[in-house]
């Protein structure tokens, strides 16, 4: 039977949302706590048995998928047209993603490989780090297709969970702007040389549990009920 085995709300009042109007008094600041609604799930689809089977091929890299190609249960918790989907590692993570009570979207420093030498970025952070996504080299291909949600889905071989953003693109753009220019500004006060504060921040060097996000694949025009093919 097609159910949402759990749900849970989480809000950042330190993440909040600001908006302005003008009265006779002056300018009005309200402020609202964005809530992050996660659900949890032990059904699959065709498209999320084939993005796990692709994942094991595809490295650093996140799914594009219609709504629609979610479990039934689930293509009801958000409005969008699609969603993003990351493979987690084992059923362990999918549920810590679940039950996460960082409601914040924070951001990190990360080396990545490139041709010469590593490239330092500065990466969007989900759940206490646990989620590190290149929003910078992806908005184009990928952010420019949501508007008020962020909906993303964390996939395990036998369950998945889906956890539910407010998304306001300015805001990001703000931060990592700013996290850019201060980028190596207190490197001088760790006592490290610049060689060793890059290997802190490698991609090898991460805990295993943390899934890093440089590239996307497009899977919104695959069949929603084609079987997955070996």
């Amino acid at each position: 039977m097609s159910q949402i085995i759990q749900r849970q709300e989480t809000s950042a009042s330190t993440n909040a949302v600001q908006s302005s109007s003008q009265s006779a008094a002056g300018t009005i600041i309200a402020t609202t706590a964005p809530t992050v609604q996660r659900f949890f799930c032990e059904r699959s689809t065709p498209i999320l048995d084939r993005v796990w089977h692709l994942s094991r091929r595809h490295r650093d890299t996140c799914f594009l998928v219609n709504r629609t190609a979610l479990p039934d249960e689930l293509t009801q918790q958000f409005t969008g047209k699609g969603c993003i989907v990351v493979s987690a590692k084992t059923q362990w993570d999918v549920a810590a993603a679940f039950h996460s009570t960082d409601a914040l979207i924070g951001y990190a420093e990360l080396a990545l490989p490139a041709a010469e030498m590593n490239q330092l970025k500065v990466l969007l952070a989900f759940d206490y780090k646990t989620l590190l996504i290149d929003f910078e080299g992806l908005r184009n291909r990928v952010f420019h297709i949501f508007e008020a949600e962020l909906p993303i889905v964390y996939k395990a071989q036998d369950s998945c969970a889906l956890v539910v953003h407010p998304y306001h693109p300015q805001h990001l753009d703000s931060m990592l702007s700013a996290a850019s220019v201060g980028l190596t500004a207190d490197w001088d006060c760790t006592g490290l040389s610049f060689e060793d504060e890059i290997r802190r921040r490698l991609r090898s060097n991460l805990p295993r549990n943390v899934i890093v996000v440089t590239d996307c694949i497009d899977m919104t025009r695959a069949p929603e009920s084609a079987e997955f093919e070996t």
